[in-house]
């Protein structure tokens, strides 16, 4: 009898952007957190085969995240993204 030990882990690495946004949720003025998860098929606990890759921005306040494509995590990992809420030099009329 042969025991076989599969199973999955996810691993995270997490940067944050350069540039301070408002949140598109709780409104408040924060520096996003630009997160890949990368998740892997793992043969005794070691990771063998990738099986997904998934790029967010997720706000430290609220944690609410924003999923992004490809060309989207690109300009994110560089730190040229430009999202289109207000800047943190723009004073919404509150």
């Amino acid at each position: 009898m042969s025991l076989v030990l599969l199973g999955s882990k996810r691993f995270y690495d997490v940067r944050r952007l350069p540039t301070r946004t408002r949140c598109t949720r709780c409104r408040h003025l924060v520096t996003y957190r630009f997160v890949r998860t990368r998740r892997w098929l793992t043969y005794f606990f070691i990771p063998v085969l990738p099986l997904s890759v998934t790029d967010e921005l997720i706000c430290p306040v609220c944690e609410h995240s924003i999923a992004l494509t490809a060309g989207e995590a690109r300009a994110a990992r560089r730190g040229e993204l430009r999202l289109t809420s207000y800047d943190a030099d723009d004073r919404p009329d509150e």
